[in-house]
């Protein structure tokens, strides 16, 4: 391919992958977003020297004025600084684009390229940014060295006011011969020192637990969890097919089941009113007391036979942590707190929520030990606490003491839970009274008319229910089941499984209820496999990158330590820890691959001559460098050898000062030499050899000038 559009796609390519993630985190605005994507399709036909003319070249200088001097104003006038400094960056990067002409604007691109990269570190966290990442880091080197080839084109040539040396530029950019596979090649391995680099600092340096750098505020806006949840909420998130949650079991199942109904516990309500579930205290949040780990006291012990997960959560909005039901101990990786080692700070309410701080919006990774403890929270109080009605709950009254019957609160609760399961029927159609309004309430037409509902119905029912019949309850948000990733080999929890139940106060403690029957028809159709290892792929890069912290520095250094030891140490410092059988496979992998790369630079760098005359000596351009070759080596003998950072036409001035009589064959075979070198213009016949005959009489020349 010719050198001049070789260098326009790669440089294209570059920045388009330097620039995607930002535009789609949504920290961009659309009129930005939409100016950015144009000026990459009118850069792609813009070409010189229509760009390179002087009024073309201001017009585009004024539009930056402009544009730098609105988002300052916006800037003073409280816009966020960092979303309007990337906005002129993406706008700045497609003009760049639009108005290149020189190996000076494909610098630039690059340099803009890659604060686009440094950009991306602050507003994305997910796997668009390790593939940009990548992607960056591949194609620099080659589109560093292109424009540098055409800098050094440019120097010699397009300021010669010869036009002859213009059109030899025409030439260079147009020549299929300039950039090889084996230069692009060689260029982009440059690539592997920079990973290897940056592998190493990121071990060293880890993020403390917040991720790459932080990002700009904005979680995923999450239904249900908020301090108030009005009836069908939940139902809006049923297509939802994000995964917010992922729990990776301590021990992979041999034989795990294809769908978990584990209940993730998230928010709990107290209060009813107009068909919305408030809580009556919404900020009484506590700091949850902790040494090492959080526990739940609940009295019953946490061994070592207890199942365990560890539980990845992406940022959403509110920081809610989800805790499986069953949980007994929860252990957060731990953080620098003025120059010591902590777990992370979790605060819980009165009904036994628990939240997290999430200032850098990368979510938060933590482990949590299943022992069969009940829902956390304190005993109700005797004469208020969970056990308000709306004023509208005569007839959920009666029909809750017709349902219930008499006996203890056990058995009038599991009474009222098998009576909404067999008379009611889920769905997740909507009612059309809902819009239209009227005088009745979503839940009267649920219990007496459609008697068809969600979960949400379900759970409202039945804590209402509980309420009229004197059990204290409370109704509560959080997700219903888990889907196993037999790639990942962890369960997925994806939005649409959020789910909502009872927790009644019985027999002295909190209790789970579920009223909601199954779901009628045909099970939902699972994840394909490729969105299976896309999803597996985020988890690794959550688990290894985002969430790369001290305590995974910490247990780095310590699997390094165990296999030093299981290798080198004596008998009684090994810690009986063996290294994976992958171990020296993939060490010596490592080694041979680093061997090759130091192998290809050392034959690139010293036998690039060799290789040259075995595999370009063909054609046309293989004889006029067999021919400049022999001109060279007759210049030495001479004295007149050029250095290597001279070019051909650069050295003929310098023949010419030093020695006038040899001056005109020297630069009538250079000239030759370009011209079939690079302009691909074939040679008379019996021209090169009267040109290696010109050669050889050199020396007789300079002695008889």
């Amino acid at each position: 391919m010719a050198f001049g559009r070789t260098q326009k796609i790669l440089t294209f390519v570059l920045a388009a992958v330097a620039v995607a993630p930002v535009l789609a985190s949504g920290e961009i605005g659309a009129p930005f977003g939409a100016a950015c994507a144009a000026l990459f399709v009118a850069g792609w036909f813009l070409e010189p020297p229509f760009t390179l003319r002087p009024r073309f070249r201001r017009g585009v200088t004024a539009v930056v004025v402009v544009l730098f001097a609105v988002q300052t104003a916006r800037a003073f006038l409280g816009g966020p600084v960092a979303s309007l400094g990337m906005e002129f960056a993406a706008v700045l990067l497609g003009l760049k684009l639009a108005s290149r002409g020189t190996a000076g604007d494909y610098q630039q691109i690059v340099v803009l390229a890659f604060l686009h990269v440094i950009a991306s570190t602050i507003v994305v966290d997910d796997l668009s940014y390790a593939g940009s990442f990548l992607a960056f880091v591949l194609l620099s080197p080659p589109v560093l060295a292109l424009a540098h080839l055409r800098s050094e084109m440019e120097n010699r040539f397009a300021a010669d006011p010869r036009a002859g040396d213009r059109r030899m530029l025409e030439r260079l950019l147009a020549s299929k011969r300039v950039v090889t596979g084996s230069f692009l090649a060689g260029s982009a391995l440059l690539s592997l020192p920079v990973l290897a680099v940056t592998a190493v600092l990121f071990i060293t340096f880890p993020r403390i637990g917040f991720g790459l750098l932080g990002r700009i505020p904005s979680s995923r806006s999450v239904l249900g969890f908020a301090a108030e949840v009005k009836l069908g909420d939940l139902e809006l998130t049923r297509l939802e097919e994000t995964v917010l949650v992922r729990l990776e079991p301590a021990v992979r199942p041999k034989a795990a089941p294809d769908r978990l109904p584990l209940k993730l516990r998230g928010a709990a309500f107290d209060t009813y009113v107009n068909s919305t579930w408030k809580q009556s205290r919404p900020n009484a949040w506590t700091r949850m007391k902790s040494t090492d780990n959080y526990h739940f006291l609940s009295g019953l012990p946490v061994t070592d036979d207890s199942a365990s997960y560890e539980v990845f959560l992406e940022s959403m909005d509110p920081p809610i942590l989800f805790v499986p039901e069953g949980t007994g101990l929860i252990v957060t990786n731990s953080v620098i707190k003025a120059g010591v080692l902590k777990p992370r700070s979790l605060d819980v309410n009165d009904m036994g929520a628990v939240r997290y701080h999430d200032d850098a919006k990368v979510g938060i990774r933590y482990k949590v030990s299943l022992n069969g403890s009940p829902p956390p929270g304190p005993a109700p109080d005797k004469e208020r606490e969970y056990r308000s009605l709306p004023p509208e709950s005569a007839r959920l009254a009666a029909l809750a003491r017709e349902m219930a019957g008499a006996g203890a609160d056990r058995e009038r609760a599991a009474r009222l839970v098998r009576g909404l399961q067999t008379r009611y029927r889920y769905s997740l159609e909507p009612d059309p009274a809902d819009k239209a309004g009227g005088e009745s309430t979503p839940l009267d037409r649920f219990l007496f008319r459609r008697r068809t509902g969600s979960c949400e119905h379900f759970a409202t029912a039945l804590t209402l229910m509980l309420r009229t019949v004197g059990i204290p309850a409370r109704f509560v948000t959080g997700f219903g089941s888990a889907e196993w990733n037999p790639i990942g080999g962890y369960y997925a929890v994806r939005e649409r499984s959020a789910h909502s139940w009872t927790e009644a106060f019985i027999a002295g403690g909190w209790v789970t209820l579920d009223a909601t029957p199954a779901a009628e028809g045909a099970p939902r159709t699972r994840p394909s496999t490729f969105a299976l290892l896309v999803d597996a792929l985020r988890m690794r890069w959550l688990k290894h990158v985002v969430g790369y912290d001290v305590a995974s520095q910490m247990a780095i250094a310590d699997r390094v330590r165990k296999g030093w030891l299981d290798l080198f140490g004596e008998p009684g410092e090994r810690d009986h820890v063996r290294l994976p059988r992958w171990a020296p496979w993939g060490a010596a992998g490592v080694v041979a691959l680093v061997a090759a790369v130091f192998l290809f630079l050392r034959r690139r760098r010293f036998g690039f001559r060799r290789a040259g005359a075995k595999s370009g000596d063909r054609g046309v351009a293989g004889e006029a460098t067999r021919l400049y070759r022999e001109l060279d080596r007759r210049l030495a003998r001479l004295g007149l050898a050029r250095p290597p950072a001279t070019t051909p036409l650069e050295h003929i001035a310098s023949v010419r000062e030093a020695s006038s009589p040899l001056a005109g064959p020297v630069e009538e075979i250079t000239t030759r030499y370009n011209e079939a070198r690079f302009g691909g213009r074939a040679f008379e016949p019996g021209e090169a050899e009267r040109l290696r005959m010109a050669i050889r009489e050199l020396r007789a020349r300079k002695e008889n000038p």
